[in-house]
C-alpha cells in the first residue's frame, strides 16, 4: 500500500512541477506515466479494474492539464462557490413551498 501511495504521490508532484515549468519532455513522461497507472488490470480485484477502466474512458479530460498547464488540478473552487448556499439550505431545512423556493433562488 505504501508503494502505491508513493507511486501516485510522485505523479501528482510531477504534475504540479509540470504546471510551473511545462516542457515537451515532461509532457511525454507524464502521458506515459498515466498510461502506466491506468493501463493496469487487476484480475482478482474487479472493483479496482472497473475504476481504472472508467479513468481510461475519461483520460482525455484527465490529461487536459498537459495541454493547458494553467488549469487547476482540482475542482475545489467549484465546491467553494456553492458551499455557502448548501450551508444555508441545511440550516434552514430547505424550502417548504414554491414561493419559498423562488425566494431562496432570488437571494
Amino acid at each position: 500500500m505504501r508503494k502505491s501511495k508513493a507511486f501516485y504521490g510522485s505523479t501528482t508532484n510531477s504534475l504540479i512541477a509540470y504546471q510551473d515549468h511545462p516542457s515537451a519532455d515532461q509532457q511525454e513522461y507524464l502521458s506515459a506515466r498515466f498510461d502506466e497507472i491506468f493501463g493496469r488490470c487487476y484480475l482478482h480485484h474487479p472493483t479496482s479494474s472497473n475504476a481504472l477502466n472508467q479513468f481510461r474512458q475519461n483520460l482525455e479530460q484527465l490529461l487536459r492539464v498537459l495541454d493547458k498547464p494553467n488549469i487547476p488540478l482540482h475542482n475545489n473552487a467549484a465546491f467553494s462557490d456553492i458551499r455557502e448556499f448548501v450551508t444555508r439550505r441545511k440550516i434552514s431545512g430547505g424550502t417548504r413551498s414554491e414561493a419559498g423556493l423562488q425566494a431562496r433562488d432570488t437571494m
